[in-house]
């Protein structure tokens, strides 16, 4: 069981390494080429980002939340681009639909409500957020200092972008592993009962459960819910509301890189609660 444990660990950090190194390496480029040109011209020309996020969101890999976390932690992203990531992200929901022959159209109605609901939160969250946005990306450079001064990766030492891109890479992966680790053992000491007790017959109570489960940051709970929306446990719309909130290690990484921990757990919260509404309307068409 040990060595279960352990594998799935590494598996699931290990994939995040490709995602990570290249985010990181476009946060230094930025941080070596901005200009105060670029820095005045941003914040009106990605209001429709969340859209674009939304889509590449729903990518079955949660690599793409990883990314977008790091991005937003240096002011590259707009908070409704994040969520839209966030909210977008299934995990390993897609694959588990695939291998069940999960009915096409309905795969393809599951990933477009996810698509349209993130979307849609997003370019909300850009309009109530665009001060903030247009703040963040202004500061964008004063950010990825910040993030390189926090994680000690000596980026202000004219080392070049590649040195400390693996630095941040190798210090996020190795922090997901550590967490990865103690939920993996968790699950393995019977965690994953508590979700297969979940036969609850109020559906708002439902989704706002799952919501919170789907908090978790661990692939395996997008396998949880998936599997128990399929063997007739939870409702279509009790499944998306865990898959809504759920956005693999993005939040994760997100409290790791972004020492604002105010504009966090406001994320967080906005995440939540979008992911138990989000959940309620698809209740409505499925």
């Amino acid at each position: 069981m040990i060595v279960d444990i352990l594998l799935d660990a590494l598996k699931d950090s290990v994939i995040l390494i490709p995602f990570l190194f290249l985010t990181y390496l476009l946060l230094e480029a930025v941080e070596a080429h901005v200009s105060e040109k670029m820095a005045s011209t941003v914040g009106t020309s990605h209001w429709f980002d969340p859209i674009l996020g939304a889509v590449l969101g729903v990518v079955p890999e949660c690599g793409f939340s990883a990314a977008a976390s790091s991005l937003f932690s240096g002011g590259a992203l707009t908070i409704g681009t994040l969520v839209a990531v966030f909210l977008a992200t299934s995990d390993e929901m897609l694959p588990i639909f695939i291998s069940e022959n999960a009915p096409a159209p309905f795969i393809v109605k599951i990933l477009c409500v996810k698509v349209a609901i993130a979307a849609v939160v997003g370019l909300l969250l850009n309009v109530l957020f665009a001060k903030r946005n247009r703040a963040a990306r202004q500061a964008a450079e004063a950010r990825i200092e910040e993030l390189c001064e926090n994680s000690h990766c000596a980026c202000t030492e004219h080392t070049g972008i590649i040195k400390p891109a693996l630095i941040h890479t190798g210090e996020i992966v190795g922090f997901v592993l550590a967490v990865n680790l103690v939920l993996n053992t968790v699950v393995a000491l019977g965690g994953s009962a508590v979700l297969e007790k979940m036969a609850i017959a109020d559906p708002v109570l439902a989704c706002v459960v799952t919501a919170l489960i789907g908090l978790v940051p661990n692939c395996a709970v997008s396998v949880a819910i998936t599997e128990l929306y399929l063997s007739g446990v939870l409702s279509a719309g009790a499944m998306l509301s865990g898959l809504l909130s759920g956005c693999g290690v993005g939040m994760l990484v997100l409290f790791r890189t972004n020492r604002h921990l105010k504009e966090n757990l406001t994320i967080l919260a906005i995440t939540y609660i979008a992911g138990v509404l989000g959940g309620l309307f698809a209740g409505l068409l499925f």
